[in-house]
């Protein structure tokens, strides 16, 4: 024996459930939002490695009760949390939903180690490059120009026939580079730490500057953090500074 909705009944529950569970989620994003709590800034590994995480003891100093937290991702996902929740993407800054401003312009150079250059002699043309080891970036979820692309630009026709080393995280790319295995193309707004420190340099002078850029991104379904909207202020600050800082490099100026 058991007792069982009768169809209406079940209608009535399945529509009263829904109801209750959106009045639900609603409540947990005002209480998120009411409360001060901690900013998740979502990064490619790269970027927290290279560009933010050098910068943190600054904005410690500038904010020291900002609980920050930096999830590294392999990919663009949803901004879950719009009051506390920020990422950085590649793009022309226009995502449905979201609002964007340009933390890096993206400038692409040919880079590899001083001692990988040294080994095999200065480049002096852009056809030269293939004719050296390259490294390749495989991402699997996002989309990044490569040596293809890159020498397309210059007028320089290229098959790739799957050789050389391929990685799938531009971190271990960079790596790479900086441990003399080849060539790998150079997002400047990464490479200006390393090049600076004398772990890379540029291989010739072409820079490919796409017309794309990384930004900062962010909910537009609601308001910002007061955290979250100090460390918004503080990385627009840190990008203008970058810039600046990357105009001195050699070959860039």
């Amino acid at each position: 024996r058991c007792i069982a909705l009768t169809p209406a009944g079940a209608q009535l529950f399945e529509e009263v459930s829904d109801g209750f569970g959106r009045i639900l989620s609603t409540a947990r994003r005002i209480t998120r939002a009411a409360r001060p709590d901690h900013v998740t800034v979502l990064a490619s590994t790269a970027f927290a490695t290279w560009w933010l995480v050098p910068r943190m003891a600054r904005f410690h100093a500038a904010s020291p009760s900002v609980d920050l937290r930096i999830e590294t991702v392999d990919k663009d996902i949803d901004i879950s949390a719009p009051a506390t929740t920020l990422a950085v993407r590649r793009g022309d800054g226009l995502w449905p939903g979201c609002a964007a401003t340009e933390v890096a312009p993206e400038v692409l150079v040919a880079m590899a180690s001083p001692a990988f250059l040294a080994r095999h002699g200065p480049v002096g043309r852009i056809e030269d490059l293939p004719g050296l080891p390259l490294i390749h970036l495989d991402e699997p979820f996002r989309y990044r120009p490569g040596w293809k692309q890159f020498l397309a630009h210059f007028g320089a026709t290229w098959r790739d026939k799957g050789e050389g080393l391929r990685l799938n995280d531009y971190a271990l790319v960079l790596q790479a580079a900086m441990a003399g295995e080849g060539l790998a193309l150079g997002w400047m707004h990464l490479c200006a730490r390393p090049m600076a420190q004398g772990l890379l340099q540029m291989a010739g002078p072409w820079v490919h500057r796409t017309g794309q850029g990384f930004h900062l991104v962010w909910s537009d379904a609601g308001t910002l953090s007061r955290d979250a909207t100090a460390f918004r202020e503080w990385m627009i600050a840190e990008a203008r500074s970058a810039d600046n800082e990357m105009l001195h490099l050699p070959g860039l100026g």
